[in-house]
């Protein structure tokens, strides 16, 4: 029971049951997306996808726990009060939780397969990626010196993941060029959320932890993550038009391009006094416009071909 108990504390520190709800917008945006590129019927989901969502979550899982192993000596010097790092749980416990996500995943791509096939081929992809990651490429001290290269290679990842979820959406079909929009909008959108995540205030800075505030400034700072959540919106933007096609319009820019503009406003105001609270506020600002990024599309879709639970 105590056990139970301290790995909830891990799980409510690094990996937030709240995480949930941006992962569920952001897997049945993809599967859904994955259907309508492939097929003109009526959407549909069904129990299964109940199980893709768990195999979905348990991807971000898995790279909390490689983080955690990656990250292990540098964490107990900085934070010796975490609960990994006070010894409350150990990394072979998180090696027994990280080899459950493994096995989660790669059994329900399987199963999308009806054994090895093009679902399970992605999810190698994504699973040889999170490895490399893992060994920070093979050269550590290099991708640590230069932050802005390390952040890009690891967010990679999502549109990998993002393709993975595609394809279950897509079954045996083939995707479109048009998927490429939310696999750019993946990407930019993970950039922004790790350049608002190591944007840190004044006095949180140290110097064992690397801080995209100490690379380019504050002011930099804001700029760049206005130009990377840009992009994420204006890829959002572009599957609009692809899903709704001559019935779009201009209302439905409204909310992203608001969601662009709030971001915008709340990161150059962090740079001129970049606190603790301001970097929080940042830190929601950004996870609202990037959830309102993925549920846009969704709900395009949805109001357009309808769907059924079978």
């Amino acid at each position: 029971m105590k056990f139970v108990t301290n790995l909830w504390a891990w799980s409510q520190e690094r990996f937030p049951l709240s995480n949930g709800i941006f992962i569920a917008v952001l897997f049945s945006t993809a599967v859904l997306y994955g259907q309508f590129l492939s097929s003109p019927d009526i959407l549909v989901m069904s129990i299964g996808d109940v199980a893709g969502f768990g195999a979905c979550w348990s991807i971000f899982l898995m790279l909390r726990v490689f983080d955690e192993h990656k990250d292990y000596a540098v964490d107990l010097h900085n934070y010796p009060d975490r609960v990994l790092q006070s010894g409350r749980i150990t990394l072979g416990h998180l090696k027994i939780l990280g080899l459950i996500t493994i096995l989660l995943q790669a059994g329900y791509s399987m199963i999308c397969d009806q054994g090895m096939g093009i679902v399970t081929y992605y999810w190698l992809v994504v699973f040889g990626w999170s490895l490399l990651m893992t060994a920070e490429f093979f050269v550590p001290a290099w991708l640590n010196a230069h932050l802005p290269v390390y952040g890009a290679t690891h967010m990679l990842i999502m549109p990998l993941i993002i393709g993975w979820l595609m394809q279950i959406g897509a079954a045996e079909s083939n995707l479109s060029a048009d998927a490429w929009w939310l696999a750019v909008m993946a990407f930019f959108s993970g950039c922004t959320y790790e350049l608002t995540r190591k944007a840190w205030g004044a006095e949180e800075e140290r110097d064992t932890i690397p801080s995209y505030t100490r690379q380019f400034g504050a002011t930099g700072v804001a700029v760049t993550i206005s130009i990377t959540l840009g992009v994420a919106i204006f890829a959002s933007i572009a599957m609009l038009q692809v899903i709704l096609s001559e019935a779009v319009s201009w209302v439905w820019f409204v909310t992203p391009l608001s969601g662009w503009l709030l971001v915008t406003v709340t990161v150059f105001s962090y740079a001129k006094l970049p606190t603790i609270k301001a970097r929080k506020r940042n830190e929601a600002v950004v996870a609202l416009a990037m959830l309102i990024a993925y549920a846009e599309p969704l709900i395009a879709i949805i109001g357009l071909r309808g769907i059924t639970w079978a």
